[in-house]
């Protein structure tokens, strides 16, 4: 069988964190895959991250050791090509955030010299996970505490609607399948499904663009 990859992209609050968890519980196969993150003075190291310093990073990034990498909320995140051979070698399927689509299309170029670099076929799974605004405000609001963070999780959700918007007036159509999150076990039996090669007649385009034309019609704010 192919080598797989699920990438989740989803503005602040789509649940990617939560939907990867639940499906790395439910299925062995499944790995939420360790990116390497830069943390400053102050930072609280996290295990779901390789924590190292900025310097140690940007060493990382000048011998060409990530598959892609981006800054945001002033860190650094990478996706380090070691990591990734390990999972596969292993017959895992990571689970992958890749953040806003800029990110994507540089991870895919260098995934392309992956797969001759060391003989592979990878089925990349590119998902975006989706709620309306006004859902995501709301989670927003219930999981950042203070006011700065909860302003700055919400300009950064409208501003990948925008991105998506972008996409759209150029008629660009990144992902495999778009998911409405609503309920974490409905959008994980969608997930499983797609792993098993199931035939999906609807890809979630048509729902998302009727609602990306509401934001543009200024109907939803």
């Amino acid at each position: 069988m192919d080598k797989q990859i699920i990438i989740f992209s989803g503005m602040p609050a789509s649940g990617k964190d939560k939907l990867t968890e639940y499906l790395c519980s439910a299925n062995s196969k499944l790995v939420a895959f360790k990116k390497y993150r830069s943390i400053r003075t102050g930072d609280t190291p996290k295990n779901t991250y390789y924590n190292i310093s900025t310097e140690a990073f940007e060493e990382m990034i000048k011998n060409n050791k990530f598959l892609q990498y981006h800054m945001r909320y002033g860190r650094y995140y990478g996706i380090a090509e070691d990591t990734m051979l390990s999972y596969l070698d292993s017959d895992m399927y990571p689970i992958i955030h890749i953040g806003r689509i800029d990110n994507y299309y540089a991870f895919t170029e260098r995934m392309a010299i992956f797969e001759k670099k060391y003989g592979m076929k990878i089925k990349v799974h590119h998902i975006l996970l989706w709620e309306t605004i006004e859902t995501l405000k709301e989670r927003i609001k219930l999981r950042d505490k203070t006011e700065p963070e909860i302003t700055r999780r919400t300009d950064a959700m409208l501003e990948e609607f925008n991105d998506n918007i972008d996409l759209l007036k150029h008629n660009k159509r990144p992902y495999s399948y778009i998911i409405k999150n609503t309920d974490l076990s409905v959008t994980y039996n969608k997930i499983i499904n797609i792993l098993d090669g199931a035939v999906m007649c609807d890809n979630g385009y048509n729902e998302f663009i009727l609602y990306l034309n509401s934001i543009q019609r200024g109907e939803i704010r």
